[in-house]
């Protein structure tokens, strides 16, 4: 049985755990990280020195980093539906994996002030500036999902399942998200999911 090591409010734990929901994939959820620890102790750090969750270990094989864990569990388990079969559809789901990636350090400040209460990146300072950054990144995706109901085409693949986190995040944050009609409406069509509930089931952390 495949095993992932991770916390349930964690948003990278939530594309694996989402991942695993979605592909019918059987798992034992080891709670770890915040409240729970064990990334310190050694037999953690001897599968991921990152000091960071999530963790996989399938079939022997040790993985870790959010995308990278989901990118391995749908192809192996989903291929076909969550893992494109078509190369090109499958390379819209990872090119917009990436782009969140390099652009979810918008939120950053807002996330950290307003949930964690945490001065490390700027404290209330940094609300607006986050905001405004995050709805000029987020035009992207915007743009992206005008004539699509997801990210890679018509169905629902492991790019959703990465973008959704942060997107959910940001969507459920106390601040104003003016206008990004067609995200919100995708954002609802994932929500709509059995899955979504038994993944986002937690307060913002």
């Amino acid at each position: 049985m495949l095993k992932l090591w991770g916390r349930p409010d964690s948003s990278a734990t939530h594309k694996v755990l989402w991942t695993c929901i979605e592909a019918g994939i059987e798992y034992e959820f080891i709670m770890t990280g915040g409240k729970y620890g064990g990334l310190t102790d050694p037999e953690y750090l001897a599968m991921n020195p990152t000091l960071r969750i999530p963790t996989i270990l399938d079939d022997g094989y040790v993985g870790w980093e959010s995308n990278s864990c989901a990118r391995y569990l749908a192809a192996k388990y989903a291929s076909g539906t969550l893992w494109p079969e078509d190369l090109q559809i499958r390379a819209e789901a990872d090119k917009w994996m990436d782009w969140q990636c390099t652009h979810w350090m918008d939120i950053v400040p807002a996330f950290a002030w307003l949930i964690r209460g945490t001065e490390t990146f700027g404290a209330a300072e940094g609300v607006e500036p986050s905001r405004l950054k995050s709805l000029e990144a987020y035009q992207m995706l915007e743009d992206r999902l005008e004539d699509r109901d997801y990210v890679a085409g018509d169905s629902f693949t492991m790019g959703d399942i990465a973008l959704c986190p942060r997107v959910h995040q940001f969507l459920n944050l106390d601040i104003d998200t003016p206008g990004m009609p067609n995200i919100k409406a995708w954002y609802a069509r994932l929500k709509e999911r059995p899955s979504f509930d038994q993944v986002f089931t937690l307060p913002l952390t």
